[in-house]
């Protein structure tokens, strides 16, 4: 069993592959190499998969494919541009403009004061 964390085997599988790595076949190796049993690597999945997610060595091709993030261009290793678009600035919430948030504060302090008198009366 190495030392080195399931995500580092996996960097390390990646670098040597030069090129991308279908997930199930990466975490194939991550197991032989950590020398794990059925359990464990059942156990440990998802905290590897949720690990590739969050570790910015790592960039998800879609297909379930995995590489190096390093290797593509800034434009194709991010999802600034396909997230935003102009439209998203002219959203709007609606709400009725008769309501405000004091009203909303004003009917929860009437509540409160019923339930005080209340409590006194008893």
């Amino acid at each position: 069993m190495s030392n080195k964390s399931n995500v580092d085997v996996a960097f390390d599988i990646v670098t040597a592959s030069n090129s991308p790595i279908t997930f199930k076949e990466l975490w194939a190796k991550v197991v032989e190499i950590q020398e794990m049993d059925e359990v464990s690597a059942g156990n440990n999945i998802g905290a590897f998969y949720t690990s590739l997610l969050l570790d910015g060595r790592f960039i998800n091709l879609g297909d379930n494919k995995w590489d190096l993030r390093d290797r593509y261009p800034f434009e194709k290793a991010t999802l600034t541009k396909d997230c935003y678009t102009e439209d998203d600035d002219d959203v709007q919430v609606a709400r009725d403009p008769e309501e405000s948030d004091d009203d909303e504060d004003e009917d929860f302090k009437d509540d409160a004061d019923e339930e005080k008198d209340e409590f006194e009366a008893e």
